[in-house]
């Protein structure tokens, strides 16, 4: 029977295990990340170094992956936090817990905590909580994440995802076969209006951490980087600086 063409998997599914702790807790992270592609990682290194942490203090990673950042610097204690015990058992080096994100506190100042890729999981209403929470016993803040995207940028996704579909579904397809395809893409649109706005969901907004990190009196700073997947998916991430004043 012919494949259907729409998102990968059905929404709000999708979403809710997103969200979920559970849910990574028992799976390894299938999806790509910054830090696992070479320039991204130079590109976190490089953003880093504006922060100059102290490398006799500690230092907390909060959503180490597959590639750990933390597990390069040289700080003097090193603490690795994950809610995937799979995770943990990858990193050789320093101290692991298996934690969630808002039940993990900080019981000493740190020099330096990485969030990577962690607020995307968490539901919007609760991540500038958990990130003000940590800020509290932190010298400094490094938060790496995919970024929220405006209406405009939406509409654009959706484009782009649709025509990334048609590049790989459709060469060397019998021309009936192509008409079936591009039909169904046709017709798919409103699920995948529908996949944007979860997306978006998903997708961290860095001006509100901006403007809370500010309010606790740490000096921000963050860029955004575009990339591109092997598979031709489009990620716009952020890369978020924080030192306290």
């Amino acid at each position: 029977m012919p494949r259907k063409i729409i998102p990968r998997e059905p929404v709000r599914r999708f979403t809710t295990d997103w969200f979920n702790p559970r849910y990574h807790q028992r799976k390894f992270p299938h999806h790509g990340t910054l830090m696992q592609q070479p320039e991204g990682k130079a590109l976190v290194r490089q953003a880093l170094q504006g922060l100059h942490p102290n490398p006799a203090g500690s230092a907390v990673e909060i959503g180490p992956g597959r590639a750990p950042l933390l597990a390069e610097l040289p700080f003097r204690e090193k603490t690795f936090v994950d809610v995937n015990p799979e995770v943990l058992k990858g990193i050789k080096t320093g101290k692991k817990v298996r934690a969630d994100i808002r039940s993990f506190t900080l019981k000493n100042t740190t020099e330096l905590t990485i969030i990577n890729e962690v607020l995307t999981h968490i539901p919007p209403s609760e991540r500038i909580k958990v990130v003000e929470a940590l800020a509290e016993k932190s010298q400094a803040i490094l938060i790496v994440d995919r970024l929220t995207f405006s209406h405009q940028t939406m509409r654009e996704f959706i484009e782009y995802e649709i025509n990334r579909s048609r590049r790989i579904e459709l060469p060397h397809k019998p021309i009936p076969e192509q008409i079936r395809i591009e039909a169904e893409l046709t017709q798919a649109e409103e699920n995948w209006k529908q996949h944007a706005a979860h997306e978006r969901v998903k997708r961290v907004d860095f001006e509100r951490l901006e403007a809370s990190l500010e309010r606790k009196g740490f000096e921000v700073c963050w860029e955004i980087h575009h990339t591109i997947q092997p598979d031709e998916k489009r990620e716009v991430y952020a890369i978020l600086t924080a030192k306290r004043k």
